[in-house]
């Protein structure tokens, strides 16, 4: 009889990404893996082969605040779990696995989770989130490497996107967007960025929110695609441009070439695309990081982070990426 193990992960399209190569590793030992995740974030566990089912906590409307947590946990009880593991670290995901009488629960020593747990792992910030978190399967006596993502493309959806994004040269997508506002690029780098690589090859914006794109050999999907949609056209693209925002992880994953730029965050925090054909500008300025994820503002007022990383720099890593992974 496998064993049934419970991985949590409710936090950002990133987050989950980068939580597949832990459930892979779990899998990987003939257990059967399900994952409680945000709504809306499904797909990205769907598309995992490692994952057998996916439980959708909607934390921020109808399962919001106690009561959601005491029916998500009393759903969860009746599965009989052996084992749960906690990557994000929250509260309210320990005491989630701890209502649900999950008897063992792995996780790290930082953050709120640690208070429920049966098996505490140290938080090492020198490493990658990956390794990080391949460190709980590890000390469970799971065989952890090679990281495995396993993030298959709908077929469907890899046939209709493929249909779409139809033009000259090379498909060079760019993810000018994010959640926090100092992880932002500013707006006229990335449009110096989309005329150079769409004067030979085809430009794709992604982005969550709707924006408007002019200009020859650009296709504009912003506001536009599902997670699942997401992961098909990153699958067909052969570079990205991105922020530090959830677009970069699903590109890596798939296997294409990622520049990203980092701001008011930094690559040593450990939550950088992971893979070999990751080129990362960034920043040398001694006030960074300003937080974990970026503040709304910058504390003092002058943005440089940002604003000194030049669109040559980004556009000559970018052209090195292309030249040397494309796909088409």
């Amino acid at each position: 009889m496998c064993e049934k193990i419970l991985v949590v992960q409710t936090a950002f399209l990133g987050d989950c990404v980068l939580t597949l190569p832990l459930v892979n590793a779990l899998n990987r030992a003939g257990s059967k893996v399900d994952v409680v995740c945000k709504k809306g974030l499904e797909d990205i566990f769907n598309s995992c082969r490692g994952v057998s089912e996916t439980i959708i906590f909607d934390k921020k409307t109808s399962d919001r605040g106690i009561r959601g947590i005491i029916r998500i946990s009393s759903a969860l009880k009746k599965r009989n779990y052996s084992s749960a593991f906690l990557p994000q670290r929250s509260f309210r995901s320990g005491l989630l696995t701890y209502l649900a009488g999950i008897k063992k629960r792995t996780g790290f020593t930082r953050g709120g989770s640690k208070f429920f747990l049966t098996e505490k792992v140290p938080f090492d910030w020198n490493r990658h989130e990956v390794e990080r978190q391949l460190e709980l399967a590890r000390s469970a006596g799971f065989e952890v490497f090679p990281a495995e993502f396993n993030l298959k493309p709908d077929t469907e959806k890899v046939r209709e996107w493929r249909e779409k994004l139809h033009g000259p040269g090379k498909l060079v997508g760019i993810a000018p967007q994010s959640n926090w506002q100092t992880k932002k690029w500013p707006p006229e780098n990335f449009k110096k960025i989309v005329r150079e690589f769409s004067k030979e090859n085809t430009a794709v914006i992604l982005g969550s929110a709707r924006e408007e794109w002019e200009g020859r050999n650009i296709i504009n999907l912003t506001g536009e695609t599902s997670v699942k949609d997401l992961i098909a056209a990153c699958s067909l693209l052969d570079v990205l441009v991105s922020n530090d925002c959830g677009v970069m992880h699903i590109a890596s994953a798939v296997g294409t070439g990622v520049a990203v730029i980092y701001g008011a965050t930094v690559p040593e925090l450990g939550f950088t695309p992971w893979g070999e054909h990751v080129v990362i500008q960034n920043g040398r300025l001694g006030c960074r990081p300003c937080s974990l994820h970026g503040p709304r503002k910058c504390p003092r007022k002058h943005f440089k982070c940002m604003t000194e990383i030049s669109p040559e720099n980004v556009i000559r890593a970018a052209g090195g990426l292309l030249e040397k992974n494309g796909k088409r």
